[in-house]
């Protein structure tokens, strides 16, 4: 945990010293002002920087009171995750799935909205220049076909996502992560 709660803030800092190309991309992309897509990304650094420093600690099996009963919380990583992004706030929407993700140890695929694909790669980019392991975060560029398909594999193991964000997509309740 300690090793990837590193690497973690070490995507907080590149977000901070890359700040001005995303912004100008997501201004480029989705005519978002560039104060607001620089406080975005700002915000993301923070968010990566905070996790990074207490991820270790909140991250951890716990026990808790249910119904005057022990029970036993596991923070464990689950495999592959697949999460599909809407086009508003491309940055931080990536930032909320894949950072606690990725601290535990989920390996992380994303389906980007078909509005933001400079976006998608330059932040994947920064993943990659922190230096995750290799696939642990991929951005995939899918039809819905294709990503019914991947939602439908069992080596795909659940997304946060509470219900289809894209026209036409059947999302498996067995493949809705909690």
């Amino acid at each position: 945990m300690e090793q990837r709660a590193s690497l973690v803030a070490r995507i907080g800092e590149l977000h901070t010293e890359r700040r001005q190309e995303p912004a100008e991309i997501m201004v480029r992309e989705m005519g978002e002002p560039i104060s607001q897509a620089l406080g975005e990304v700002d915000f993301c650094a923070h968010i990566y920087r905070c996790t990074a420093d207490v991820g270790p600690s909140v991250l951890t099996d716990r026990e808790i009171d249910a119904h005057h009963e022990r029970a036993l919380v596991r923070s464990s990583a689950l495999g592959v995750l697949l999460d599909i992004m809407p086009w508003n706030y491309p940055a931080y929407r990536i930032c909320r799935f894949a950072d606690p993700n990725l601290t535990i140890g989920d390996t992380i695929l994303l389906k980007h909205a078909p509005q933001c694909p400079e976006t998608a790669a330059f932040l994947e980019q920064i993943f990659v220049d922190a230096g995750l392991p290799a696939n642990s975060y991929t951005n995939i560029y899918a039809s819905n076909e294709q990503v019914a398909t991947s939602i439908a594999d069992p080596r795909v193991r659940g997304s946060p996502s509470p219900a289809p964000t894209v026209p036409g997509l059947q999302w498996p309740r067995s493949r809705t992560a909690t």
